[in-house]
């Protein structure tokens, strides 16, 4: 089984590797930086990415390990179950920062995508973020299955507890399905759109509940709880 588009193991790069010492601008609109030796653990109801179900709609179990170096780089690892046909993904990742000001920063990322029980679905993304104030938008490009992934959000703070955060996204495929594949009735370049809550219980524990839509897969829900150490 070959997803379409992944989410797993990241190593990033960037392109002007320049010390940072500032706080980044909206690096938590797609990731939440916290210097220093972090990790977490998850339960969800359904692992979804990128609107698509990873877990067939099933719950999942997750968890990482990271590093933030206020210099401008963080590296970790990240794991999730799945579903029958590929019960494992294993994700590595790392990237560089720059911070222009308070409001705008860059990021380059090079993901990687291990699955030990499908190994021919190993995979390999780059990726490269823009962020200003709330929002953002980043480009990806898997080198293995040769699909571009074009998207961008913004996150706004309800409460001090409450926060809401939109994100819509587009998959171009370079390379078509295949005549007898099972996804040529299918849209070949679809696009998603993921609405998100999450609540914060304490600085260690929060809930989550995302809404998504996919142009292929249609509608998907999750609920999760996260645990940070």
């Amino acid at each position: 089984m070959r997803y379409s588009c992944r989410t797993g193991l990241t190593i990033s790069l960037y392109f002007a590797v320049l010390p940072v010492w500032a706080q980044p601008a909206s690096n938590e609109l797609f990731y939440s930086p916290d210097y220093g030796y972090s990790g977490n653990l998850t339960l969800v109801s359904n692992y979804v990415f990128r609107g698509e179900t990873r877990s067939d709609d099933k719950p999942a179990i997750q968890g990482g390990v990271d590093y933030d170096s206020p210099a401008g780089f963080y590296v970790g690892t990240w794991a999730s179950s799945g579903d029958k046909a590929v019960p494992l993904e294993i994700d590595v990742y790392g990237a560089l920062t720059h911070i222009v000001n308070e409001k705008l920063d860059f990021e380059a990322k090079l993901t990687g995508y291990i699955y030990p029980h499908a190994t021919g679905d190993n995979s390999l993304e780059a990726a490269v973020t823009a962020y200003y104030t709330i929002t953002g938008v980043r480009y990806s490009y898997d080198f293995v299955l040769e699909e571009h992934y074009l998207e961008g959000g913004l996150y706004h703070d309800l409460t001090d507890a409450l926060r809401t955060k939109l994100r819509a996204g587009l998959l171009h495929r370079d390379k078509p399905p295949s005549t007898g594949s099972t996804t040529t009735m299918k849209e070949p370049h679809p696009w998603d759109i993921q609405l998100s809550l999450t609540y914060t219980l304490n600085p260690v524990s929060s809930f989550s509940a995302d809404y998504s839509y996919h142009e292929n897969e249609r509608s998907n829900f999750a609920v999760g709880y996260t645990a940070s150490f």
